[in-house]
């Protein structure tokens, strides 16, 4: 049977930060098998380009699923624009709220849901998640996760796929080399230390700023660069200013253009799912330390080599001051990132099922 057009509505709790990205890349990977696709989320953020032939429809997401108000009035809007597109052959859910609403109204649609944030933990929530999966075509998680019916997959930013974050080195290999020569042109410098995301509470900036406080504070020559923007900006660049310490604040910025201008990356969340950023800055060539997290953990390895806390950060900044121990370090780290990217994306695990669809399969 001949392939006809199938279309995808695509609805993305954010377009900001790594889920943006994890949407951004099922609908350009759509588009390339010649899907027709709705794009649907609160809000396109400047910087992103959308492919050409893709609908972009606004949708309201509450920022709590708490907010009944605001998940009917999300469930109104959705349904809504299934009648300027047509109903599409399938949808596919970015988010916890996400799947709510497009269970909430279309509860037949073949649904594909991927949750972005931590693995759940509780009895109540592993319930939810087991339920979520026996009614959606396909479930994927961006975290390590160990409920039937999931399907655990690495997601990684089409910067990595596109070779944007790779600002200094061979796209098919990092070595020890590439920070040699980086420290070699920076004769006598301090160690920079990076920030690269959004200025916000589970993300905890005010972490970031105590560990580049107590490195200064034993003797480490060290200065920071923060990339980013976000609500808790402004608090953070007065606590920056009371401490006294040696900060270039850059604004919001490309992930090559950042991560350039750093020695190490240091990240610190309360929740995280799959870490982009690391990702990212692991690909160009930044060593990178992160807490305990059962994301970052795993993509890290079982070594867990670059995993920190409050009283071993600083002695780890202490050992990246020499090139190269950095070089070593950042060496190790991208070999486990070349083993786990190696296995594919997400929306690859279900290319045969996307393709059965647009064959006028059930």
């Amino acid at each position: 049977m001949a392939n006809r057009q199938c279309s995808a509505h695509i609805l993305g709790d954010s377009l900001e930060g790594g889920l943006g990205q994890a949407v951004l890349t099922e609908v350009s990977y759509l588009s390339s098998i010649g899907w027709r696709v709705m794009l649907s989320a609160p809000l396109v953020p400047n910087s992103m380009q959308l492919n050409a032939g893709v609908t972009f429809a606004q949708t309201p997401v509450p920022t709590s699923i708490r907010n009944l108000f605001g998940m009917a009035q999300s469930v109104f809007t959705f349904r809504r624009h299934f009648k300027v597109s047509g109903s599409p052959t399938l949808i596919h859910a970015h988010g916890l709220r996400s799947f709510v609403i497009t269970r909430l109204a279309f509860p037949l649609a073949p649904l594909v849901v991927t949750f972005h944030g931590a693995p759940p933990r509780g009895r109540i929530r592993r319930t939810f998640f087991r339920f979520a999966a026996k009614i959606s075509f396909g479930a994927i998680s961006v975290a390590p996760i160990d409920v039937p019916g999931w399907e655990h997959w690495w997601h990684w930013t089409p910067a990595i796929d596109t070779n944007k974050v790779k600002p200094h080195v061979d796209a098919l290999m990092v070595g020890s080399h590439s920070i040699e020569v980086k420290s070699a042109n920076r004769p006598n410098t301090p160690l920079t230390l990076g920030w690269l995301g959004r200025f916000e509470s589970p993300k905890r900036p005010d972490r970031w700023v105590a560990a580049l406080a107590r490195a200064r504070e034993s003797g480490i020559d060290i200065r920071g660069v923060m990339a980013g923007d976000g609500p808790l900006l402004e608090k953070t660049r007065r606590e920056i200013l009371n401490l006294n310490l040696d900060v270039d604040f850059l604004g919001w910025q490309t992930a090559g253009a950042a991560l350039s201008q750093m020695d190490v990356l240091l990240t610190w969340s309360d929740s995280e799912g799959v870490p982009f950023v690391i990702q990212e800055a692991l690909w160009a060539g930044i060593p990178c330390i992160t807490n305990d997290l059962p994301g970052p953990t795993a993509f890290l390895g079982p070594e867990e080599l670059g995993v920190v806390d409050e009283d071993s950060v600083v002695g780890v900044l202490s050992i990246l001051t020499n090139p190269k121990a950095r070089s070593e370090f950042q060496l190790g780290q991208f070999t486990r990132v070349q083993t786990l990217l190696a296995e594919g994306r997400a929306e690859w695990k279900f290319a045969s099922h996307y393709q059965h669809l647009a064959a006028g399969g059930p």
